[in-house]
């Protein structure tokens, strides 16, 4: 409600409380925090799982805290939006090759090819 209230800055507020909310994720809070992102809706809420998972990645540079982080949302698409996003965030700035998030989904993904399979799209 409060980022509704920033005006054109909406979106950067939304990013923010994911960064956050990040945290609790690493002290094993994450379907708690998929629940957070969950009480907001479609930009909103991929604002922030991005904010979430830029964070995490940021933390480790890769995807030991995200993917699993994605796996806890419970929607389908919401899971494939956030594993999206985050392949897309290590491809573009930790330069991760396909192979690479390829493994990142083998051993930090419940479902290895369909997080594969997400990532190369």
């Amino acid at each position: 409600q409060e980022c509704d209230r920033a005006g054109e800055f909406r979106h950067q507020c939304m990013l923010s409380v994911g960064r956050d909310l990040s945290n609790d994720v690493r002290i094993g809070n994450t379907r708690a925090v998929a629940q957070k992102c969950e009480l907001v809706s479609h930009e909103n809420r991929l604002a922030c799982m991005r904010g979430v998972v830029y964070a995490l990645i940021d933390n480790t540079w890769d995807g030991r805290y995200a993917l699993p982080f994605c796996a806890t949302f419970n929607q389908e698409n919401d899971q494939n939006a956030c594993v999206r996003i985050s392949a897309e965030y290590l491809a573009a700035t930790f330069e991760k090759s396909p192979g690479e998030i390829a493994k990142e989904c083998d051993t930090h993904f419940r479902e290895p090819a369909r997080c594969a399979a997400l990532a190369s799209r």
